[in-house]
């Protein structure tokens, strides 16, 4: 799952989804879901941007390593700052290196911001999350699972 917010509360989220076709073989869709958050969800995003400890995270290296798991999380950040922009990644494999509480605070968020389905619609053409261009009048914050 992915979500980009804006700096005016505008977002715009992308998560995976399977669907039946007409002769019920299964198809791997987009389900997107745009709009502005409602005030509670965007004080929340800002809360949870603007945490201490996430903010002394800065932009840490990623090693470059093949990683053979059952299981895997992941929490991918890239928050634009006045400073630049924040890149921060944390993977969990196999519950070998659990991901920050303040990092893992974005998944119940994520969750939640996904069940604003008056919104919904689906597009597999669409891939906002992967092909973003920030722009002065849409600097997003990203966010991944």
């Amino acid at each position: 799952m992915c979500i980009i917010v804006g700096l005016d509360g505008q977002y715009h989220a992308e998560s995976p989804a399977e669907v039946k076709g007409p002769n019920k073989a299964k198809k791997e869709v987009l389900q997107i879901s745009t709009g502005f958050l409602p005030d509670e969800y965007f004080e929340q995003f800002k809360k949870l941007i603007e945490t201490k400890e996430l903010i002394d995270e800065g932009s840490p290296a990623r090693p470059a390593e093949l990683t053979i798991a059952k299981e895997m999380d992941a929490v991918v950040l890239s928050i634009h700052r006045p400073t630049g922009s924040q890149d921060v990644h944390f993977v969990d494999y196999d519950g070998r290196h659990p991901i920050p509480k303040f990092a893992a605070d974005f998944v119940p968020w994520m969750k939640a911001v996904r069940g604003l389905d008056d919104m919904l619609i689906k597009d597999p053409e669409s891939n906002l999350c992967h092909s973003l261009e920030p722009t002065a009048d849409f600097l997003p914050q990203m966010i991944r699972r």
